[in-house]
């Protein structure tokens, strides 16, 4: 096979480029360090009101298309009552250090909820009932509140609105936590 001169330049520029070749380390106009401090997901616990006993789940019970704002749980059978600021829940923080709380309300399998609120109390036990904050469902809901550290704890509150075709349902819900 012959060469013609088109492939010779090639081939030779191939070459010299091929044994010039060097790399360069990333460089940055400016630079910074992000060092993130992750505890197991258990520091915080979900408990009872008086912060005993785990709460294992809540039922919502009403009528389809209403918005029901006093789940009850089990296996305490304690029913949140906003009135006498009774939540369903009370979340504790065993962790050494103060953690920023995140909520987990995965998707109700079947559609038997069509929209969850929460509202957690605040450092001194108050709650503004009139303001519950949408939960995304399926995906995790960032609260910025700040939960204290060594076991203080805060209410949690929540409300769900039922689907407009009566029936049950079933979802995962799990409080993660970030120093």
């Amino acid at each position: 096979m012959k060469i013609g001169k088109i492939e010779a330049v090639l081939l030779a520029a191939i070459m010299v480029c091929g044994t010039m070749s060097f790399a360069l380390p990333a460089m940055a106009a400016s630079t910074s360090t992000q060092t993130a401090n992750v505890y197991a997901t258990d520091a915080v616990l979900i408990n009872n009101s008086d912060r005993t006993t785990a709460v294992t789940g809540w039922t919502f019970t009403g009528a389809a298309s209403t918005t029901v704002a006093n789940p009850t749980n089990t296996p305490q059978e304690e029913t949140q009552n906003t009135t006498a600021n009774e939540p369903v829940a009370t979340l504790v923080n065993t962790n050494p250090l103060a953690v920023t709380i995140t909520l987990n309300a995965a998707t109700w399998s079947p559609e038997a909820v069509t929209a969850q609120g929460y509202n957690i109390s605040a450092a001194d036990n108050s709650v503004d009932f009139g303001s519950f904050a949408t939960l995304s469902v399926g995906s995790p809901t960032t609260t910025g509140i700040e939960l204290g550290a060594n076991n203080k704890f805060r209410g949690l509150y929540l409300n769900a609105t039922l689907a407009a075709s009566a029936g049950t349902g079933e979802s995962a819900f799990t409080v993660t936590c970030e120093v």
